[in-house]
């Protein structure tokens, strides 16, 4: 009896043949598999249509929300540019469970109302109701809205919040200002958040700018890093941090409005500039209307003014920096002292004063000052100290002026001329005005070098 089997073993190699596996459970087994991933491929498929739908569902309802606040907004604007107070006022926010609040939230709402109503008056005013942005998270709305003013376009920030009623204008919500944005650059940090973005970026362009001129003059190696917060916080003004030293903080423009083509705006930029240099040349020792103390306030007033590129009239250091180069400039923070009389000049130029190609105005004018201040003082000694006591007629002149008291004048010198008088006297010869009369006559006061230093001669 034999027994036939699926396998055979060839004798004289020993490889052993298997039949293989039956076609037709194979075709069954790749049939299986196909309705298996084309069933899976359609549960993608399907799930993927429920996800689209619901995500264009979602956008939808998100546009629909969007586009009521879009038009709330404009309902307001349009309410402010027709003088519809009525209009205006079922916009905004009551909290029927505080009347107090709503009291309060109401009475600014109508003041800002009248503020518009009256600047359409005297202003070129267009509310063009242009957003500019519009942010929501959950029930929160904050909208940029575009306002013309004298030709000069602003973004005001404004706040809302989505009741059952529709969209009403709330209180500023400071936290809802956006996220968090640093800035870092060589010798500051700007820290900001979304909605003053642009602001941080024209601030990080003009201080990069300004430490140009203090690197020039002063010795950036040895100046702590700072800081500088533009924040929302309902600051007074731009101060210095209590707990930082060299931590600027500086409340943000959209506070109020801020410029659209210029986010550092110039009064900002002139006010920043100005703290910033009162803390640069606070460490300089000086004694209130001295010479020291003048060469002091003429620097910060030069910086100021390359800062924010007004006119502070310090004309003596802008024409030292530009007759004698920049380090001249720096060489005179060196030689400042508290009992530096204005001859310290000439340990920078190396050149008598009667010599130097510098513009006197804006000193004479200090010296002008500091004697009427003198006056008003009774300070006798400092007093005399301006004038050149050895000339009999100049001492003369000096008492009757200080025994007739403060004539009521703010003198401002307008031309300072270095020259030689008939007898051969080298004398400055300014001429100076009133600023408190534009009507009054200028009249002309001699000063003379005494011992190196300028006095009055008559």
């Amino acid at each position: 009896m034999s027994i036939k089997l699926d396998w055979e073993t060839d004798a004289q190699t020993g490889v052993v043949q298997h039949a293989g596996e039956d076609p037709e459970t194979q075709n069954r087994r790749r049939a299986a598999r196909l309705r298996f991933s084309l069933i899976v491929l359609g549960i993608v498929l399907i799930g993927a249509l429920i996800v689209t739908g619901l995500l264009a569902r979602l956008r939808q309802v998100d546009s629909i929300i969007e586009r009521q606040l879009q038009v709330t907004v404009d309902a307001e604007i349009a309410a402010i540019r027709i003088g519809d107070s009525n209009a205006y006022l079922s916009i905004q926010w009551q909290a029927l469970d505080n009347p107090t609040l709503t009291a309060d939230w109401i009475t600014r709402q109508m003041a800002k109302f009248d503020t518009y109503q009256a600047l359409k008056l005297s202003n070129d005013v267009n509310l063009t109701g242009r957003i500019l942005s519009t942010t929501i998270d959950g029930q929160n709305g904050r909208v940029q809205v575009e306002e013309i003013i004298d030709g000069i376009p602003y973004g005001r920030v404004e706040f809302y919040w989505r009741f059952q009623e529709g969209w009403r204008h709330v209180p500023p919500a400071y936290s809802f200002w956006g996220e968090s944005a640093t800035i870092t650059e060589n010798h500051f940090t700007i820290m900001a958040r979304e909605v003053d973005a642009a602001v941080a970026a024209a601030v990080a362009t003009e201080f990069n700018r300004w430490y140009e001129s203090i690197c020039a003059t002063l010795t950036c190696d040895n100046l702590p890093h700072l800081t500088i917060d533009i924040t929302p916080d309902s600051l007074p003004t731009i101060h210095w941090s209590e707990l930082d030293t060299w931590r600027l903080q500086i409340p943000s423009p959209y506070l109020q409005r801020a410029r659209l083509d210029q986010p550092f705006d110039p009064s900002l930029r002139l006010s920043t500039a100005a703290v910033l240099v009162e803390r640069l040349t606070a460490t300089m020792d000086t004694a209130a209307r001295t010479d020291a103390d003048f060469l002091k306030t003429s620097f910060g007033d030069y910086l100021i003014e390359q800062f924010a590129q007004v006119d502070t009239a310090a004309h003596l250091i802008t024409s030292l920096a530009e007759n004698y180069g920049i380090d001249s400039v720096r060489r005179l923070l060196n030689v400042i002292s508290p009992t530096a009389t204005i001859a310290a000049l000439s340990l920078v130029t190396n050149e008598p004063l009667d010599e130097m190609r510098l513009d006197w105005r804006d000193f004479l004018t200090f010296r002008l000052e500091s004697e009427l201040t003198y006056i008003r003082e009774s300070a006798e000694s400092s007093y005399y100290a301006l004038y050149n006591m050895n000339d009999p007629l100049t001492a003369t002149a000096a008492a009757n002026r200080l025994a007739a008291g403060d004539n009521g004048t703010r003198p401002n010198v307008v031309s300072a001329l270095v020259e030689r008088d008939e007898t051969g006297t080298i004398r400055l010869r300014a001429i100076v005005v009133d600023a408190n009369d534009e009507t009054a006559p200028a009249r002309e006061t001699i000063f003379v070098l005494v011992e190196g230093i300028w006095k009055r001669a008559n």
